[in-house]
């Protein structure tokens, strides 16, 4: 027949048990989920093998700027110019073998790389200087202007448009975009149609951490501007 005090030990000794497993397996869940948001942070970067950077993201709420909606003048040309970094969105990258690129725009300093963005507000800006030149209020701008005979220039800037409205919608389909954007509400109450002002996207990249890095990386250039 068992003593008191044997039941007692024995008591103690699967109260201890017990907790001292629950705490083990506690601690084991809180380790496990944390190296598993350690690793998932670091997964949505652990494939990046690129020479690009890798940006923050940020909130950014569309709304119309005068500076870049209004029609061909000096101060609009100026605001358009000023999303160009030095360097006219190329940059120079060390070992492109490294990255798996193809060669670059041979250069003193080495082969020079258009990064895409440039590339695509440099033509939304060849489309918006040609539909004002159509409307009789500017004239055809490139960096090819002078270079060329005025026949063949036109057939190359209508070359460049085309070009450029493709390369555009290829590059709205792979940023895909997908903020969803509500109603307008008009004067008389009604909502009939989105122009998408006042509406947040919180997928932006950091626009400044951009030209910083495009400025340190910064391809010589002998052209500036947007066109």
């Amino acid at each position: 027949m068992r003593t008191t005090q044997q039941y007692t030990q024995r008591d103690r000794y699967g109260v201890f048990t017990f907790f001292y497993l629950s705490t083990g397996l506690l601690v084991t869940s809180i380790l496990i989920l944390l190296f598993g948001a350690i690793g998932s942070l670091k997964g949505t970067n652990s494939g990046h093998t690129g020479f690009d950077p890798i940006l923050p993201e940020t909130t950014s709420i569309f709304a119309r700027d005068p500076k870049f909606a209004d029609p061909f003048s000096p101060h609009a040309d100026e605001a358009w110019n000023s999303i160009m970094p030095e360097g006219r969105g190329f940059v120079l990258v060390d070992d492109p073998k490294k990255y798996g690129y193809r060669k670059g725009v041979p250069t003193e300093k080495g082969d020079r790389y258009s990064v895409s963005v440039f590339h695509q507000i440099h033509c939304l800006g060849m489309i918006r200087a040609s539909y004002y030149k159509g409307n009789g209020t500017a004239k055809p701008i490139g960096h090819l202007e002078g270079d060329l005979p005025a026949d063949i220039l036109e057939e190359v800037h209508e070359h460049h448009i085309a070009h450029c409205f493709d390369y555009l919608r290829q590059a709205l389909m792979c940023s895909a975009d997908t903020t969803i954007e509500w109603a307008v509400v008009q004067s008389t109450g009604e909502r009939r149609q989105v122009d998408g002002w006042g509406v947040p996207h919180k997928k932006c990249k950091d626009w400044n951490v951009l030209m910083a890095w495009m400025n340190e990386h910064k391809a010589p250039s002998d052209y500036s501007g947007i066109l």
